[in-house]
């Protein structure tokens, strides 16, 4: 229609003509199909009309109130076109919403005055409407948000909603210099992160739980990804780390029970915390008590997240792979996460709490239990990194001596190649792989310190593997692909082959363990092999 009229080439169209009446209403623009299309050809009739303050709150209440009738127009047409014309980046409308003493963006956060459940088609709308005036003018708009009393608590009564949860966080994130920080301090003297915290409490539902984590998560996502102020000066994020919010965020996981929604969203926060307190490299001069307020809680508390996962046989499941006893859950994988979380910390003193604890043993412990479940190896493969590669000689002969991981790696390798060779199972483990790798790491740390040599030495099953089976599957490792038998780059010096095989051990370690593995991962609820 727009290219004929560019042309002079049709003198009219359904809208005009509607334009032209001496009475007609907003509904009947509305159900013409070309509203959309005549408005992004900014046909100034049809702009000038929808930008009079009575015609704007006319589209601002049909995206906020509750349809008085049920029909497909008024519950899902018109509001969706309501929404569309306010977002249409049309000047004139959007100055129009700012007018008249800024009312019409007032029922905006009136929509959050409904008692729970909101309507989740208008909570959508509410969402892109609130979001588009957000990119425009986020200072004015979240101004009329702070005048509105008890804004906060309509928000968090919602917090189960998608759309409403995804709005806050948006308010979280507005990135407008220094109204950013007026935002974000409004929201720190609200006192948003603890009263976030308070409902991970076990009375709330699951999908509250679920909504908060993931709200606190995006809020340490945001913080660190901000562009306009240095990480330290992010008051919510400060207030997230600080010891009485994080006493509280442990308080409510553990005391949730093995198998809670609780558990299972509220350890992501968890992990994040620990992750973002990090060492960049392994520090063994630190003490406990130095440590980061999560750190220094989460070491005194280790213990109880290892009873969690240390789960009984009541359940049973019946899979391809043979029957698991119990199976391992996601409820468990989250909390094995937060052990590979805890390692990769690189603080020694960490290291050894955990090993006190027998935390890193359990996890040997589950990973020769579940030889089918990658995930759960990849979270141990990356336990077993961060302890060999610590170079700490302690940390060291103590995994050793709690786990046996040497030998245990060396009895399931020799297994395999005995079954080959027997031709007993035409299948090996699933942890094969997984226990290459791990084998590397032990050759490295036992380059590194004579103990640890010795140890391999004196075992029999780990010389009878590394001579058997690991040497075999290092020939097929380093062989180029597409080399001719007569290749001599896939044969001879073996010494060399340990420290080629280290070299892409390390770049393995350092940049796919801590970046390939989803962020969301584990937020189903049903259980897993």
């Amino acid at each position: 229609m727009s290219f004929w009229r560019s042309f002079s080439w049709n003198s009219g169209s359904a809208i005009n003509t509607i334009l032209e009446k001496e009475s007609f209403t907003l509904e009947e623009l509305l159900n013409e199909d070309d509203i959309l299309s005549e408005l992004k050809t900014q046909n100034k009739k049809l702009i000038d009309y929808l930008s009079e303050p009575a015609t704007l709150e006319k589209l601002m209440k049909y995206v906020v109130e509750e349809p008085s009738e049920s029909s497909n127009e008024k519950q899902y047409k018109y509001p969706y076109l309501c929404a569309e014309i306010i977002c249409s980046n049309t000047w004139s409308i959007f100055e129009g919403l700012f007018a008249n003493n800024e009312s019409l963006i007032a029922l905006l956060f009136d929509f959050l005055d409904s008692e729970p459940p909101l309507n989740p088609v208008l909570s959508s709308y509410v969402n892109k409407v609130t979001s588009y005036l957000l990119a425009k003018k986020s200072g004015q708009t979240v101004e009329i948000l702070r005048r509105k009393e008890n804004a906060i608590d309509r928000f968090l009564v919602h917090i189960s909603n998608p759309a409403i949860v995804d709005l806050l966080l948006k308010i979280v994130a507005c990135d407008e210099s220094d109204e950013e920080h007026k935002i974000v301090n409004w929201l720190y003297g609200c006192e948003l992160i603890p009263r976030l915290i308070a409902k991970l409490d076990k009375e709330n539902s699951g999908d509250v739980h679920e909504s908060v984590s993931q709200l606190l998560c995006d809020i340490i996502a945001t913080a660190m990804q901000s562009q306009t102020a240095p990480l330290a000066g992010s008051p919510l994020l400060k207030s997230l780390e600080e010891e009485e919010n994080v006493k509280q965020l442990l308080d409510h996981v553990l005391s949730s029970g093995a198998k809670s929604t609780v558990l299972l969203f509220g350890i992501g926060v968890v992990i994040d915390l620990v992750r973002r307190a990090a060492s960049e490299t392994y520090d063994d001069t630190t003490a406990v008590e130095s440590l980061p307020p999560v750190l220094r809680l989460l070491a005194a508390k280790i213990g109880q997240f290892k009873d969690m996962i240390a789960a009984s046989d009541e359940d049973r499941m019946l899979t391809t792979a043979g029957e698991l006893s119990p199976p391992f859950g996601f409820h468990r994988m989250k909390v094995l996460e937060l052990f590979a979380a805890f390692a990769s910390t690189r603080y020694v003193c960490l290291l050894h709490a955990g090993l006190d604890e027998s935390c890193f043993s359990l996890c040997f412990d589950l990973f020769f239990k579940y030889p089918w479940n990658n995930f759960l190896h990849n979270f141990v493969t990356q336990v077993a990194h961060y302890l060999l590669d610590s170079q700490n000689k302690e940390i060291v002969l103590k995994l050793y001596e709690k786990s046996e991981l040497h030998k245990r790696i060396a009895i399931e390798g020799n297994k395999a190649r005995a079954q080959d060779e027997a031709e007993e199972s035409n299948k090996r483990p699933g942890f094969m792989g997984f226990i290459t790798i791990i084998a590397g790491a032990i050759q490295n740390s036992a380059y590194m310190h004579v103990e640890v040599k010795e140890i391999l030495d004196e075992c029999e099953e780990w010389n009878t593997y590394v001579e058997g089976d690991l040497t075999e599957i290092r020939k097929i490792e380093n062989k180029p692909l597409g080399a001719s038998a007569n290749n001599n780059a896939g044969s001879d010096d073996e010494d060399s082959k340990p420290v080629e095989f280290m070299n892409n051990y390390q770049a393995a370690a350092k940049h796919g363990f801590e970046t390939d593995f989803p962020d969301d991962f584990a937020t189903d609820r049903k259980s897993v092999v």
